[in-house]
């Protein structure tokens, strides 16, 4: 029974390999060698407009935030895409940018209602929804002009 399982658990990492191998192929045509640098655990969004930037993570894509207080300033911190989001004041992180230089993109489950509460609640659309291999998807940005890409698998 043991040796039956370890040819088993062999022959699944071979399988996990093949599969890594044409996937570093087909994303890394160069070959190039990379090396984890870690686990992103979470992110922070330096905002110029707090209150509109709490309420649209909130209303939006639904982030329980709590407040905390550092230094003066108040923060606001919670859960989002399965990691932690701190949306602090622009002050506070001395960032003068006034626009960001990354981009999320997002799978949504419900598409439609992700539009209409982005215009509802100061975001905007970037464009025109597009349908491409069968997946819709339209740029949006949050109240201090953060771009993300949602997108939805069409029913």
């Amino acid at each position: 029974m043991r040796i039956i399982k370890i040819v088993l658990l062999l022959g699944l990492l071979n399988s996990l390999n093949v599969c890594a191998q044409k996937a570093q192929k087909q994303y890394n045509p160069e070959g190039l060698t990379y090396h984890s640098i870690g686990t992103v655990l979470g992110f922070t969004i330096a905002a110029h407009d707090m209150p509109n930037m709490v309420e649209f993570y909130r209303k939006v894509f639904n982030v329980d935030f709590s407040e905390k207080t550092i230094q003066g300033f108040t923060l606001f911190e919670g859960e989002w895409l399965g990691l932690n989001l701190l949306i602090c004041p622009a002050e506070f992180a001395q960032n003068t940018a006034q626009q960001t230089r990354h981009q999320l993109d997002i799978a949504v489950t419900d598409f439609d209602l992700i539009i209409e509460n982005v215009q509802q609640f100061g975001g905007s659309l970037l464009g025109e929804v597009t349908v491409q291999d069968g997946i819709r998807s339209v740029g949006i940005l949050d109240p201090d002009k953060n771009s993300m890409i949602i997108m939805e698998a069409q029913k």
